[in-house]
């Protein structure tokens, strides 16, 4: 599903993934005929006031990770949640916001060329993986780490509950995380 991801002219900073996962339901629902549950997310790394998206070029990734180095920035991942409630098909939807603080670390040069190298900021918001063992760009994290990768897993399990999803269940990878509350990847 290919949707535009450019924030409306008067969106507020910290609500640009919300409304990003937002297009994406709505795209979702007119797409997809039948279904129970329709999940969609975003996540915007935000440097100070200024949204940080996907890397265009591996140099944009390179300029973006020097400019994060040894700098505190917030990510913010939007999570919507879409349920089929009854036969007549209403649409029951449920939204997360999560916001976590990230501290990268002082990493040189040398290892922001290495990891661009390897393509591994490609397609990521602010050009980094949280997840990755080799670059390990965090030094300090306050929130949620699944949250940073893309989708808050405990706070979804909260939101299936909440809209009274059952038979979906999600399970440890067998992948240690530093987590959040009652994560399943702790």
């Amino acid at each position: 599903m290919d949707i535009d991801e450019t924030p409306s002219k008067n969106t507020r900073v910290e609500n640009i993934a919300l409304e990003v996962a937002r297009k994406k339901m709505e795209t979702a629902i007119a797409t997809v005929e039948c279904f129970d549950v329709l999940i969609t997310a975003d996540t915007v790394v935000i440097d100070v006031d200024r949204p940080l998206g996907k890397p265009s070029s591996r140099e944009e990734a390179i300029h973006t990770l020097t400019s994060l180095r040894g700098k505190s920035h917030k990510v913010i991942t939007a999570v919507v949640v879409a349920s089929r409630v009854n036969l007549n098909q209403d649409v029951e939807v449920d939204e997360i916001v999560s916001v976590s603080e990230v501290v990268m670390r002082n990493y040189s040069d040398t290892a922001i060329h290495e990891f661009v190298g390897r393509g591994e900021a490609d397609d990521k918001a602010g050009a980094y993986a949280i997840q990755d063992a080799e670059f390990s760009p965090v030094q300090e994290l306050q929130g949620c780490e699944c949250s940073v990768m893309g989708l808050p897993v405990n706070e979804l399990r909260d939101s299936l509950s909440k809209l009274s999803i059952s038979g979906l269940e999600l399970s440890n990878p067998g992948d240690t995380r530093s987590g959040c509350g009652e994560c399943p990847f702790v």
